[in-house]
């Protein structure tokens, strides 16, 4: 056996970077088929070699250690490769022709933070089916313990049915295997059943979407709609990229913006976690919606200033980082006071908001985030004797049936204060900022409950975000009143309570030993909710150009299900299933009669 050691050690930066020299392209369209949630089993088996045992097969520091490629037919041992772009696995070792442990690269923190990965596998086999173990996990709890699955991408899949990524693996597990007194790492475990001989498979935390990524949807966008969207560099990053900023809004003027003080600016940012891919898949839904040519897009565009800057941490993304960027520093906690050499993007962000809010007025700012631990998709907020902060996420409830008002959190817990919805809220006074976390799991309640979450649903979110930030700044709308009623309703006890609602989210949603703002609200939304379906009405709204938008409530909310509960409810019907089909298969049959056992089935 191969000796290294399994534990990475920390390493301090370097400015040389093997990833940034290969990007991996995948084609093809996005699985939208429904994945619903697997069963995690609550006490999994580790094997006794897991941290002890096994042949190296692949080191990312070390290529000399690696495989070379296959020679012989009978050589059945799996290649693996990290060394691109986002690429995150730092060892492999093969446990028995059938187990390999994949061990992963830890962020440029002593803590070592580690949760995304990202990796190629070659040298398959049709119908072979191999356990994976993946370590380096710095939580011992998440969206894989509760039902979530691996990302997959097969480069035949693609060749012959233009499939891009989809969700895969079975007899999932999810747990603590690595105790030090100082260090303490998670494995995942789980099978896959290759389809193709020969193929080239891509393993995801989440969708990738790469530094390489941006930058060729950018020109897509600015060759699409170049009249309503304008790149510039906002800066420089540590490691020396370009950090690009957007703009977007109608008309597109060469004065605009230092002359043209009329309209307000709605601020967006992503992807200041490096690892929280799918912030930057919801922040790019929304692009799409504002460029569309929507009648409810083109008057937002009429009145406002989208300002974006969707990748913050672009260091981190390239050396596949999951919190930090190479200064080894969350950067979502350094906004009150950023380090214009250690955080130039931070400081350069901040330093625009505040020079755009004294010219014109930030109206909204969203940071987009993944969520590693809860399902849904939810809001955070700062509260206000207003209350209006908690408009545009019921908005966005309302309409989007991926949405879950019921988690979402408005308060600024002492751990917090630093990020940047609690210090634009409170440095700027704009009500309207948030964090918008997605989970990189699934949905809980409503009409879409045990389903897992993909590129299309995400998406689907930001577009709804754009057009609940419609109607937030329509005074007219009929929406807009509603909510205004339903919150004026809500104690006030509830509302203000700001220690009670920092739970949630000081936990990460893992534990939560006092009532959260929404269990609070339970009851008093239960009639509001209840009226709001049997009103299943569409609203007609005209927009300047006296064209009639229609919009309609999302269909009726089903009660929220534990993710442990649909995953079993999913295995009992894939049994029943299973003794269906045998019992069918068994079936007499009458003399004279031919039934197949596809027809059983029929």
């Amino acid at each position: 056996m191969e000796e290294v050691s399994k534990t990475p050690i920390f390493r301090a930066f370097s400015e040389t970077s093997v990833k940034e020299l290969r990007s991996i392209n995948h084609p093809g369209i996005s699985d939208t088929s429904r994945s619903t949630f697997s069963y995690a089993s609550k006490k999994p088996f580790w094997p006794e070699v897991l941290w002890k045992g096994g042949t190296l097969v692949y080191s990312m520091k070390q290529p000399e250690k690696c495989l070379v490629p296959p020679v012989l037919k009978n050589d059945k041992t799996i290649r693996f490769n990290s060394r691109f772009e986002s690429g995150n696995l730092m060892y492999a070792y093969r446990l028995n022709p059938d187990a390999y442990h994949c061990i992963l690269e830890y962020d440029h923190t002593p803590s070592g933070g580690c949760q995304w990965f990202y990796f190629q596998m070659s040298n398959l086999r049709k119908d072979r089916k191999v356990t994976f173990y993946i370590s380096g996990f710095n939580k011992n709890s998440g969206v894989f313990s509760s039902g979530s699955k691996v990302f997959m991408y097969s480069e035949k899949a693609a060749q012959l049915h233009n499939l891009s990524w989809f969700r895969a693996g079975t007899n999932y597990a999810y747990g603590t295997t690595l105790k030090n007194k100082h260090n303490k790492r998670s494995t995942l475990q789980f099978q896959l059943q290759f389809q193709y001989d020969d193929d080239v498979c891509y393993l995801c935390y989440a969708l990738p979407y790469t530094y390489t990524d941006l930058t060729k949807h950018i020109l897509d966008w600015s060759q699409f709609a170049p009249s309503l969207i304008k790149k510039e560099i906002l800066c420089k990053t540590l490691g020396g990229r370009d950090c690009p900023i957007l703009t977007i809004t109608s008309p597109f003027s060469s004065t605009f913006p230092s002359t043209n003080t009329t309209k307000k600016c709605i601020f967006l940012t992503a992807r200041i976690h490096p690892g929280e891919s799918n912030g930057s898949i919801v922040l790019h839904g929304l692009i799409d919606y504002l460029l569309s040519g929507q009648p409810i897009a083109q008057t937002l565009l009429e009145k406002y200033i989208f300002k974006i800057v969707p990748m913050i941490n672009i260091d981190g993304v390239i050396e596949g980082f999951y919190r930090t960027g190479l200064e080894g520093d969350d950067l979502n906690r350094v906004w009150s006071l950023p380090d214009p050499e250690k955080h130039p993007v931070v400081f350069a962000t901040k330093n625009l908001m505040f020079s755009l809010h004294q010219e014109i007025g930030i109206v909204a700012y969203i940071d987009f985030h993944g969520h590693s631990r809860q399902h849904g998709t939810f809001a955070y907020g700062c509260p206000s004797d207003s209350n209006k902060e908690k408009y545009l996420p019921k908005m966005i409830a309302y309409l989007c049936d991926a949405f879950s008002w019921a988690k979402c959190v408005f308060s600024v817990p002492q751990q917090r204060k630093d990020a940047s919805r609690c210090v634009v809220a409170k440095e700027l006074g704009v009500v309207n900022s948030f964090t918008i976390e997605s989970s990189f799991g699934g949905i809980l309640s409503g009409p879409r409950t045990n389903t897992l979450y993909n590129d299309t649903i995400w998406k689907e979110i930001g577009a709804r975000i754009g057009e609940s930030l419609f109607h937030l700044f329509s005074e007219s709308s009929p929406l807009l009143k509603l909510i205004e009623c339903n919150t004026a309703i809500f104690p006030k006890e509830y509302l203000l309570n700001n220690e009670e609602n920092s739970s949630n989210q000081m936990n990460d949603g893992y534990k939560n030993n006092s009532k959260s703002f929404s269990q609070n609200l339970k009851k008093n939304n239960k009639k509001i909710y209840n009226n709001n379906q049997n009103n299943n009405y569409t609203v007609n709204i005209t927009n300047n150009n006296n064209k009639t938008i229609s919009i309609r409530p999302k269909t009726a909310r089903m009660k929220a299900s534990s993710p442990t509960k649909i995953a079993k409810k999913n295995t009992a019907q894939t049994k029943i299933s299973s003794q269906a089909s045998r019992m069918n298969t068994k079936m007499k049959v009458t003399k004279g009669s031919r039934m197949t056992r596809s027809q059983s089935h029929r």
